[in-house]
């Protein structure tokens, strides 16, 4: 039930029986009138009883949307063409309704909904710049990465389940897996036992930067295709909590690069000069 103004003066009480949500995003809610706060309720063979308090739910704020666009490594190989992930989020404020994603191709004279998110992405930031490790091939042991969540929850996990994909996370552009998520502090958890440069990554293990974001790399992450003819050409998006309206929204650009179509680097490199002059190279 919640209490609206009315055109002729006063307000009324109104118990919502339906809410619909349009393809711009904006709720519609149908309700119908129940001013039942009378002085007395009158019942047959009864005497005048005092009916109980109303309760009125006044309408809080939707409160704002991001979307967080991360091109992350091809994960495994059923990944075919081109996209980005991105972390829809409501800043991790409770009840947050979720939020509709929006692309404009024309330069933001018009825009077409993509999909809508309901997620909860585990996403923080790391505020120490992370170390390169002395060899990525095995467990780095030494280096210890303290993150903290604006929304979500961190937990251990084994050292099989690491190796095959678990807790895995995007540190800056690394792409790194964790044994260890001890909780040191509100919201704050201390990574160990780390397996780094995954998927192609490695060359990103020494170029980290203060104030990194960081991303669970889980299904909470949403997926966007990508077109092969927007590779490297901006597009804008915008994120629209429900219930709110698209015009109050700032549009971001997005540049995608098709990380997860791009080649790992080479391993086991080998070149052997043949008799006639010629070099045979080949590499895994």
């Amino acid at each position: 039930i919640v209490t609206i103004p009315i055109d002729s003066g006063g307000t009324a009480n109104v118990r919502l029986v339906q809410i619909n949500e349009t393809e711009e995003g904006i709720l519609e809610f149908t309700g119908v009138r129940c001013d039942y706060n009378a002085t007395n309720y009158l019942a047959s063979l009864a005497p005048a009883t005092t009916p109980p308090a109303q309760t009125t739910n006044n309408v809080s704020s939707v409160g704002y949307s991001q979307s967080l666009f991360i091109e992350v490594p091809p994960l495994n190989d059923a990944e075919t063409l081109p996209r980005v992930m991105v972390a829809i989020h409501g800043y991790g404020e409770p009840g947050w309704p979720g939020a509709v994603l929006y692309r404009s191709v024309d330069g933001g004279a018009t825009y077409n909904s993509v999909l809508t998110s309901f997620r909860t992405p585990t996403i923080g930031m790391v505020a120490s710049i992370t170390p390169a490790p002395t060899d990525y091939h095995v467990w780095d042991t030494t280096t210890n990465i303290s993150v903290t969540l604006k929304q979500g929850t961190l937990s251990n996990s084994t050292d099989l389940a690491v190796q095959n994909g678990a807790n895995w996370c995007m540190v800056g552009e690394e792409v790194i897996g964790f044994v260890n998520a001890t909780l040191t502090g509100p919201n704050t958890y201390t990574l160990s036992r780390l397996l780094r440069g995954r998927q192609g990554s490695e060359v990103k293990c020494g170029l980290h930067n203060p104030n990194e974001l960081f991303a669970l790399l889980n299904d909470q992450l949403t997926v966007i295709p990508v077109d092969y003819a927007d590779i490297n050409k901006t597009v804008k998006y915008k994120t629209v909590t429900i219930g709110s309206d698209i015009s109050k929204v700032t549009a971001v650009d997005v540049r995608p690069f098709g990380l997860n179509m791009r080649p790992w680097a080479v391993a086991q490199p080998n070149a052997v000069k043949q008799v006639n002059g010629d070099w045979y190279i080949t590499w895994i």
